[in-house]
């Protein structure tokens, strides 16, 4: 059954309607577009995922599952509030006609420890001063164009700790 799947869950009609959603699915959405049964896709879902569900449709095979992929659900504001899902679209004949199913599950924790991770490889956690790793790659980016490279650049290095 739709409502008992653990990870969101949203069925989608060829006319673009909501027609079930499991309740992880309804959580997440609901809390950035109301309730969702319904409604049309367009005022659920954020843009990269209709898309999804459009082209998966216009495939025009029985079973069409697209790549993973990642939006954004805006909960209220701030940064603290967002949610990043990752999805897959598969498109099945079900009763006569097709219907675009939609499996996500929030992946935001997993996104956020990944850029502390990417933070503290590249700067000191001290200070947040770029850490040597960091000054190099900073370094490399600067140099990655023949324009930039014909600009070159000046460093100056202090060790404090002499």
């Amino acid at each position: 059954m739709v409502a008992d799947n653990y990870d969101g869950m949203v069925v989608i009609d060829e006319g673009e309607t909501v027609v079930a959603a499991s309740r992880v699915g309804r959580q997440l959405l609901e809390a950035a577009a109301g309730a969702i049964d319904g409604r049309p896709a367009a005022a659920v879902l954020p843009p990269e995922m209709l898309v999804s569900v459009r082209r998966a449709f216009e495939a025009g095979r029985t079973v069409e599952t697209q790549a993973l992929a990642v939006a954004v659900l805006r909960q209220g504001t701030g940064d603290e509030s967002r949610r990043v899902v990752q999805y897959a679209t598969t498109v099945s004949d079900v009763g006569g006609g097709r219907v675009a199913c939609v499996n996500f599950w929030d992946v935001t924790e997993r996104r956020r420890a990944e850029e502390k991770l990417n933070f503290l490889a590249m700067h000191d956690p001290l200070t947040g001063a770029l850490s040597r790793t960091g000054f190099c790659a900073a370094l490399n980016e600067r140099f990655v164009s023949d324009r930039m490279r014909a600009e070159g650049i000046t460093v100056m290095a202090i060790d404090l700790a002499r």
